[in-house]
């Protein structure tokens, strides 16, 4: 599926967020296990070197009640990130539906205007014009039917940037804008 909202920069910065308070889980649960410590010291005293030592240590968590509600509210965070981030793929998969849908309306309404609407207005303007110049019409009815073809190429135009500005939110929403 080439067509994946895997790449839209919001769902991967929820994701990330969402990851993030996984791992911030983990480390609040953690602090209830032991902890280990080595460490290596070398000293010199009065200017007598060669004291080494290795020193151990373990400590152990005695009071758990202080940690399970920084865990709890850890857990919350995190579920909140992940129902954050289903309603973000859910409603990212609905708006790239309705422009996939908007895309196929303004695909037929350009099909239209080059197929039918732009000859029409390109012979209006040549009639009116030969019209205008033989005396059959006025200045008037030449201007009025000169503005009707206009609009319907201004209305093509209008269609054309409809038809792009579709493609760009689709490659927003897919991410294909990064490449």
């Amino acid at each position: 599926d080439s067509l994946s909202i895997a790449d839209n920069p919001y769902v991967s910065y929820i994701r990330q967020y969402s990851a993030v308070q996984d791992a911030i889980v983990k480390n609040e649960g953690s602090r209830y296990l032991p902890d280990f410590s080595i460490g290596y010291f070398n000293q010199s005293i009065d200017k007598i070197d060669g004291f080494d030592g290795i020193q151990l240590g373990m400590s152990f968590p005695i009071w758990f009640w202080s940690h399970s509600g920084k865990v709890k509210a850890a857990r919350i965070e995190r579920d909140k990130a992940e129902n954050q981030l289903n309603a973000e793929i859910r409603r990212t998969r609905l708006e790239l539906e309705n422009q996939f849908r908007q895309l196929e309306k303004y695909s037929l309404v350009l099909d239209y205007y080059e197929e039918n609407a732009l000859r029409q207005a390109r012979l209006i303007l040549k009639h009116s014009l030969r019209a205008f110049t033989t005396g059959n019409i006025s200045y008037i009815e030449y201007a009025n039917a000169s503005a009707d073809a206009f609009d319907i190429e201004m209305e093509y135009l209008e269609a054309i940037n409809n038809y792009n500005q579709t493609v760009i939110r689709i490659n927003y929403l897919i991410g294909s804008y990064q490449n």
